[in-house]
């Protein structure tokens, strides 16, 4: 699976690097930018790799554009769960974004 794994505890493991496994649960994001993308080709690895629950949307990744099933899966995150994303571009609209939500994830651990 050539994804991102973003742990609640604060860390942000990056591909290829090796930690123990958290504790928690393991939450899977799902996401195609349009309504006529098909989403298996990531249903199919996230299911590979295993989680707990599963948040998948139809939305388009652009600024301003409200990305329901994300913000419910960042909302249900515990410390120790682990997010999963299928690839890196499914994490984030840019990497300030991205930078702002693992900030916001660490404040809460």
């Amino acid at each position: 699976m050539s994804g991102l794994v973003a742990r609640v505890s604060g860390k942000v493991d990056v591909p290829g690097r090796t930690e123990a496994a958290p504790a928690g649960r393991t939450i899977a994001y799902c996401r195609v930018s349009s309504r006529d993308q098909n989403p298996q080709l990531q249903l199919d690895a996230l299911h590979a790799h295993g989680y707990d629950q599963l948040s998948a949307e139809k939305e388009s990744g652009k600024h301003g554009v409200q990305r329901p099933e994300f913000s419910q899966a960042l909302a249900t995150l515990q410390a120790g769960d682990t997010l999963v994303f299928w690839k890196s571009d499914r994490r984030g609209r840019s990497a300030a974004h991205v930078l702002t939500t693992v900030g916001q994830l660490r404040g809460r651990a």
